[in-house]
């Protein structure tokens, strides 16, 4: 009887220490204080995701509302007052939008609609906001005009690969504003104890002759980039003539910079103008063997440049796509969409808005325009 009592008191002193210690457990999971989420949480969006928030027009104009590429609220012409609802059209692509005073005076003097797309990314165009977006996405995730297009066709309307060249155009557009804008002067790479590999190189690309026969030509490209800061330059010239090599390295790198270059006779007087030139024979080496001098680095930008180019490429195109390649090597891949977004909201603020581009045109003739870090 004694070795049961004894028993039991032992069992319930246990389930009474287990009790405690799964109350002082759930004390202290509410009373932890909770992990802060991270923020590139919240910059995540995948297609499927992308069709979730944009899969009505209601849904898209509320998501473009958000991302700053239609506006808010506009003023009505004729009253003045704050019109916020964005309505739309009739027609079957839901490509009218607009703002409409429900004022009994404003309708009846025929100024009572403000157009939701002027002065934005959307004006002119005829498609939906849903499929612009999905094109802004593709264009970001690097589909091809095959993927693009069938991404975002629906049942009743293809996409046609004209439709995916212009909208892809309009983007590569906005990466080139986007760096031309940014540059607010030129800045130049290396400077003492530092060193820059400096090389040119020629990109095959074709153009339409006055007869109309498509014939190949290149287009020459002189780069630069700085070995312990990865920062670099690329400058398209029209040729390899020596005045033009050493105003542009002279306008994008540093005095006293260390600047190591292959035998070319344009980089000759390097030293005489304020720079640590060394050179390497190709024909003997790749790596000098007592200077370390290679341009190695700068080979493999001009390699990865390369790849990112089509294989037919129309001259009037290539500052268009040597400029994509540029931005999206500045940006995050993960939040290129986005990066994307804001450049357009930027760019193209909306109806009474001036665009805040300080650039007028992005037909670049001066190094100093094209020359993009």
């Amino acid at each position: 009887m004694a070795n049961s009592q004894l028993a039991n008191a032992k069992a319930f002193g246990q389930c009474h220490r287990l009790q405690t210690s799964v109350t002082a457990i759930k004390e202290e999971i509410i009373t932890r204080p909770k992990k802060r989420p991270r923020v590139d949480a919240f910059m995540f969006i995948n297609f499927p995701l992308l069709h979730e928030l944009t899969c009505t027009p209601e849904k898209a104009v509320e998501f473009c509302k958000s991302e700053g590429l239609l506006p808010q609220s506009v003023r009505c012409p004729n009253c003045s007052c704050s019109l916020d609802r964005i309505l739309l059209g009739k027609e079957k692509s839901n490509s009218k939008l607009f703002f409409m005073c429900q004022k009994v005076q404003c309708r009846k003097s025929g100024k009572c609609e403000v157009n939701a797309k002027q002065g934005t990314w959307f004006e002119g165009s005829d498609i939906s906001l849903q499929r612009s977006l999905i094109l802004t996405y593709a264009f970001a995730s690097k589909f091809d005009y095959n993927l693009a297009m069938l991404e975002s066709s629906t049942i009743n309307d293809q996409t046609s690969e004209e439709t995916v060249h212009s909208f892809y155009k309009r983007c590569r557009e906005v990466c080139t504003k986007a760096l031309l804008n940014k540059e607010e002067g030129t800045k130049k790479i290396g400077g003492a104890n530092y060193s820059v590999e400096i090389d040119e190189t020629k990109f095959r690309i074709t153009k339409r002759s006055n007869g109309g026969v498509i014939i190949e030509i290149g287009q020459l490209v002189l780069g630069g980039v700085c070995r312990e800061t990865n920062e670099y330059f690329l400058v398209p010239v029209e040729d390899t003539d020596e005045a033009a090599f050493m105003s542009i390295i002279q306008e994008r790198v540093e005095k006293e910079s260390t600047i190591y270059t292959d035998c070319f006779q344009s980089y000759e007087k390097l030293n005489k103008v304020g720079y640590k030139h060394w050179i390497v024979d190709h024909r003997k080496n790749f790596v000098d063997p007592k200077s370390g001098a290679s341009v190695n680095k700068i080979q493999s930008l001009f390699s990865a440049v390369r790849r990112s180019l089509p294989d037919r490429l129309c001259d009037d195109n290539f500052l268009l796509y040597l400029n994509e390649y540029i931005w999206r090597r500045r940006k995050d891949t993960s939040t290129l969409f986005w990066d994307l977004l804001k450049e357009i909201a930027f760019q193209y603020p909306g109806p009474g808005q001036k665009a805040n581009i300080k650039i007028k045109t992005i037909e670049c003739t001066s190094p100093s325009q094209i020359a993009l870090l």
